[in-house]
C-alpha cells in the first residue's frame, strides 16, 4: 500500500512538473492548473494498486484452507490478528507523532521554527507519517475482517474434510489464481514505471524533435533533380 502511494505520488510530481512546463503563466500564478489530471492520476492509481492486496487477502485464506486444511488456516488467521494488532499500534503511533512533530515546530516555532534542518527532517517524516496514520494502519483493521470472514465462508466445506492435505488439489486453483493475477498487475500496472528524476520531455519538445527530423529528411527540389540528372558525357 505504501509503495502504491508513492508511485501516485510520483506521477503526480510529472504531471506537476509537465504543467508548469506547458501551461503559460503557471509559475506566475496568472493561469490556473489542471488539477483534475492530478485527482484522475490519484484515483486510477488507488484503484491499481488496491487489486493486488485484494487478490491476497481473499485468496490466501481459501489457499491455505484447502491446500493443507483448516488446522492450519486457524493458525494463519491467529498470526494475522497478533502481527496485524502490533503493527497497526506500532503505525498509528509513529505516524501520529511524525506528523504531529512537523506541526509543532511550525506552530509552536520549537526548535528554532521553520527553515531549520529539524524542520527540514520532519517534513520528510511527515510525507511517511500521513500513510502510516490514515491509510495503511486503519487498513490492517479491514485486512483482518476480510480475511476471517472469508474463512467463515469456506469452513462448511473444511469441516467435511478435517484432515491435512486431504483435498489439496483444491487448493492449486486460488494458488494459481494469486500467480496470475501477481503476474498480471506486473505487466500492466508496475512494469512501465515513471523516473521522477529523469529530464521531463514535453509536447513542445517533442513537437521540435519531430520538426528537427522533418528538416534531416527532407532534400531540396534543385539537389533532388541534380541527383536525378542523368550524367554528360565528355
Amino acid at each position: 500500500m505504501l509503495i502504491g502511494k508513492f508511485q501516485a505520488a510520483g506521477a503526480i510530481i510529472i504531471e506537476v512538473r509537465r504543467q508548469f512546463a506547458e501551461i503559460p503563466g503557471l509559475r506566475e500564478g496568472t493561469a490556473e492548473a489542471d488539477s483534475d489530471t492530478c485527482v484522475a492520476i490519484s484515483t486510477q492509481s488507488s484503484v491499481e494498486e488496491m487489486v493486488l492486496p485484494g487478490i491476497y487477502a481473499i485468496l490466501a485464506p481459501i489457499t491455505v484452507g484447502l491446500l493443507i486444511g483448516p488446522k492450519c488456516l486457524t493458525g494463519l488467521l491467529g498470526g494475522a490478528i497478533a502481527s496485524g494488532m502490533m503493527l497497526a499500534i506500532m503505525m498509528a503511533n509513529a505516524g501520529g507523532a511524525w506528523d504531529n512533530s512537523k506541526k509543532y515546530i511550525e506552530i509552536e516555532g520549537a526548535k528554532g521554527g521553520k527553515g531549520t534542518d529539524t524542520h527540514k527532517a520532519c517534513v520528510v517524516g511527515d510525507t511517511v507519517g500521513d500513510p502510516f496514520k490514515d491509510t495503511s494502519g486503519p487498513a490492517l483493521n479491514i485486512l483482518i475482517k476480510l480475511m476471517s470472514i472469508i474463512s467463515l465462508t469456506i469452513a462448511p466445506l473444511l469441516s467435511s474434510n478435517p484432515d491435512d492435505w486431504e483435498i489439496w488439489y483444491y487448493g492449486l486453483i486460488p494458488l494459481a489464481l494469486m500467480i496470475i493475477g501477481t503476474i498480471a498487475v506486473y505487466w500492466f500496472f508496475w512494469r512501465d514505471i515513471a523516473d521522477i528524476t529523469a529530464d521531463l520531455v514535453t509536447s513542445n519538445d517533442d513537437q521540435e524533435e519531430a520538426a528537427k527530423k522533418g528538416d534531416e529528411g527532407h532534400v531540396p527540389e534543385k539537389a533532388e533533380d541534380t541527383a536525378n540528372a542523368p550524367e554528360e558525357t565528355a
